[in-house]
């Protein structure tokens, strides 16, 4: 595992997300509560295919909230 990884908060956006992923060049990312707590994965797949499901996608800026499912503990 890696020691400190790039996480993702819970509340990011698509686009927050994204550019995180495009600027540490990650293909996979923790999501964390407000807490550091790991509650999911995101890959940068999931990324790509919420963008090109988006309707209108160039209007929306990227900027839906992504829908975070929790992991049990």
């Amino acid at each position: 595992m890696t020691e400190n990884p790039v996480t993702i908060p819970f509340d990011f956006t698509v686009k927050e997300a994204a550019e995180v992923f495009l600027e540490k060049k990650i293909s996979v990312a923790p999501v964390v509560d407000e807490g550091g707590k790991i509650i999911g994965v995101i890959i940068k797949n999931d990324l790509f295919r919420v963008s090109i499901s988006l309707k209108e996608w160039e209007n929306m800026a990227y900027s839906s909230p992504l829908k975070w499912k929790t992991v049990p503990d």
